[in-house]
């Protein structure tokens, strides 16, 4: 187990017990587990073990380039294995999404239904907006929602560099506190970060007659999906979200007072989004718009989840 499962699980028993729900009386097999852990373990697993794997095919390409001894061989041969994970009984379900999951209802004996969700950017909010379906149509009455992403590595940021998307696109020096800035007409790419967020969703009323300390009501989510770009915004499809959050609700756009954006610092990613919140809220009423990006960068997977965090502590 490396550092994103290790973080997931820390985060999970901290909301866990907090929540009380073990004490509940709902059926373990009524709590459903949705970890949001994009990579699984692989930035922190697969380097080490594929060197190892592959200490002879590495060797065999340097001899073909330089003379060596056995002496030599056996001595780059070592240095090359030492200090490094080798493949044994964990590393497999290290590398799978799922596994976190797994590990959590292992150790706190759920029963509901268990898997890895994986949406870029998205992936903690579609694995909430998963739950409550769930929720919704009667498969289960709570869940454990969320992870922590692994921890940044140099090629995170070499690929989000070739993405055009990472911080410093006009190339001009700025001072630290200036780096973050969504929506700044003067804004310069994403900054990367790390972090995670677990949270207990469960059925309102059993909440409620258990006596729950009731952070929030979540009453409506909505989706969507840009057909017209792997990384480009699409204000279109944003706004279909947006308005199918709405539905089924008796209040509208014109009930909200803060909205939490997404709000990358990516030139057009932030244009996109202000169009669709143009769209959809009246320009005439105040809605304040912000987000905890600004404040922590852009956790990937687990960004949209420390951002509902955030905006709901009291």
């Amino acid at each position: 187990m490396t550092e994103a499962t290790r973080i997931t699980m820390w985060l999970a028993d901290k909301a866990i017990r907090a929540s009380g729900i073990l004490e509940s009386d709902i059926p373990r097999e009524r709590i459903g587990v949705l970890v949001s852990q994009n990579s699984g373990e692989a930035a922190g697993t697969l380097t080490n073990i594929i060197i190892r794997a592959y200490v002879h095919d590495i060797l065999a390409a340097v001899r073909r380039a330089v003379d060596l001894t056995p002496e030599q061989q056996s001595a780059i041969e070592r240095e090359m294995r030492a200090g490094r994970m080798a493949p044994d009984d964990t590393t497999l379900l290290g590398r799978l999404n799922c596994a976190a999951a797994g590990f959590l209802c292992n150790r706190y004996g759920f029963m509901g239904p268990s898997y890895s969700v994986s949406a870029a950017c998205a992936t903690s909010l579609v694995a909430l907006h998963s739950a409550i379906q769930m929720i919704r149509t009667g498969i289960i009455d709570a869940a454990i929602v969320g992870g922590g992403e692994d921890n940044l590595t140099h090629l995170h940021f070499l690929e989000f560099s070739a993405l055009g998307a990472l911080y410093g696109l006009s190339g001009q020096e700025r001072p630290v506190h200036e780096t973050s800035r969504p929506f700044d007409a003067e804004r310069d790419g994403m900054v990367l970060g790390e972090g995670g967020g677990i949270i207990v969703i469960e059925r309102e009323s059993l909440a409620r007659a258990r006596g729950a300390r009731l952070h929030a009501v979540i009453t409506g989510m909505g989706a969507s999906n840009n057909h017209l770009g792997m990384v480009e915004s699409s204000n279109i499809t944003q706004q279909m979200a947006i308005r199918a959050s709405f539905r089924g609700i008796p209040y509208g756009p014109e009930a909200v007072d803060l909205v939490e954006c997404h709000a990358t610092s990516t030139r057009q990613g932030d244009v996109e989004e202000a169009r669709a919140l143009k769209a959809v809220f009246n320009p005439s009423r105040r809605t304040v718009i912000t987000s905890f990006k600004s404040q922590i960068g852009h956790t990937l997977g687990a960004s949209a989840l420390t951002a509902l965090l955030e905006e709901s502590r009291p």
